[in-house]
């Protein structure tokens, strides 16, 4: 959920219609700061060695926004993600700002009652929103601080006293040879090891948390939860699982190791986009992977380009979607609690932001549709123009239907989305 969709739904009626383009833009500006936080945040954890919890993140940022406390067996680690937010000070002065604007927004209303629930739970959360050296800004003033601070956020510094912890031990020390840590996801660091018994590298998934943590039983289940999803899919656009291991240690999931790097890398060393029969090359194959999950009735609910690996083969790439750490599968759907929004904003279908529960595979075309565009013009932002787009018209056509806000508007699954994908190749390829 984010900043503004907390209210914009009881706000929108009471401004004019010539204040709509402005207020669309507040809206992507309160998304903007939250993912600011966001991705300070996670740069935080990394360096602290803290449990990452996606889920745990959501509650958080709900439990600042809207003072709607987490469940019990998440407040420890909500609270170490609240205090990891308080050590920048940009983080706080930009967070300060939009709950400002916010609050007010909620006493115009005459809703002053939650109003001051909100600042109550900040001020004992120590992330007071008013302060004597507060300048109160208008909405033109909100919008370019927030896309200053969502665009300076990558940059911004980490306290100098931040200790990493010392590395997880494998379960099986015997079989498996610890190399490096290559990754951090959901509950778990991610290592290279080599297994011994079988002569390959692996990549070996573990989970970070302490049995005694009120929460560990909940984690627990969704480690396992991964694992099961993982291993019902076996498909060569899907990160195979080798094996799941449990002891008094903990919990690791042994997984192919897929070392050419993930699409976020590959973006990265080709200077943000990719050309485009790369993009096409790569988009079918993730689309493929992602109709094999949807006909065993899975949706990833995280597709981004830093879940799906790039698999390295001379010149060939194939890619390979991972992290099913927050999927929705069959029975399963029910046991995973969510509070508004359950994903990666950036990439999030409008409808995933309010309710991740319920959301249909066509929340996994949205995020594919944001990938294209991404790979094709380096850009992605949290709406997508399509009258912007440099592309030709047969490339705008399918990410415009991937990525239009009404889900029933969307291709319903991957493979309607590949059926249409795929033709564009005899109209053209190069946008």
């Amino acid at each position: 959920m984010s900043l503004f969709e907390s209210i914009f739904g009881s706000s929108k009626s009471r401004f004019q219609s010539d204040m709509e383009e402005i207020l669309r833009q507040v809206n992507l500006s309160f998304g903007k700061v939250q993912e600011g936080m966001r991705t300070y945040l996670l740069k935080y954890i990394r360096a602290a060695s803290l449990p990452l919890n996606d889920e745990v993140i959501e509650h958080t940022f709900t439990w600042l926004i809207s003072a709607t406390r987490p469940p019990d067996g998440e407040i420890d680690l909500a609270r170490k993600y609240v205090d990891a937010l308080k050590t920048s000070r940009l983080v706080c002065h930009a967070f300060a700002t939009a709950m400002v604007l916010k609050v007010n927004m909620l006493t115009s209303q005459n809703l002053m009652s939650e109003a001051m629930r909100i600042v109550k739970n900040l001020n004992e959360l120590g992330l007071p929103p008013y302060s004597l050296d507060m300048r109160l800004p208008n909405e033109r003033a909100f919008i370019q601080m927030a896309e200053e601070f969502y665009s300076g956020s990558k940059t911004m510094e980490l306290p100098p006293d931040i200790k990493r912890l010392g590395e997880v031990p494998v379960i099986n020390s015997e079989r498996y040879e610890v190399r490096k840590e290559i990754g951090r996801g959901a509950f778990g660091v991610v290592h290279l090891a080599f297994d011994k018994k079988l002569g390959r590298e692996v990549a070996i998934k573990r989970m970070l948390m302490d049995q005694n943590d009120p929460g560990y039983a909940l984690f627990k289940s969704r480690f396992e939860r991964e694992a099961k999803i993982i291993a019902s899919l076996n498909h060569p656009n899907v990160v195979h699982i080798y094996d799941y291991e449990t002891s008094t240690q903990g919990y690791s999931i042994v997984m192919e190791y897929i070392g050419g790097g993930s699409l976020a890398n590959l973006l990265s060393e080709s200077g943000g986009r990719l050309p485009a029969d790369s993009v096409m090359d790569l988009s079918l194959q993730i689309s493929d992977g992602l109709a094999h999950a949807h006909k065993k009735g899975i949706i990833h609910r995280d597709l981004k380009p830093q879940n799906v690996l790039i698999d390295r083969d001379g010149a060939q790439l194939r890619a390979k979607i991972a992290d099913f750490g927050i999927a929705r599968g069959g029975d399963q759907s029910s046991s995973l609690r969510t509070m508004g929004g359950l994903g990666t904003p950036l990439y999030m279908a409008p409808e995933q932001r309010i309710d991740a529960k319920s959301v249909t595979t066509a929340a996994d075309i949205y995020s594919l549709g944001k990938m294209i565009l991404e790979m094709l013009t380096g850009e992605v932002g949290f709406e997508v123009d399509v009258a912007s787009m440099n592309l030709p018209a047969s490339w705008v056509s399918v990410i415009g239907k991937c990525t239009q806000r009404d889900a029933a508007m969307r291709y319903p699954n991957a493979d309607a989305f590949r059926t249409e994908f795929a033709a564009i190749q005899t109209i053209g390829s190069t946008p």
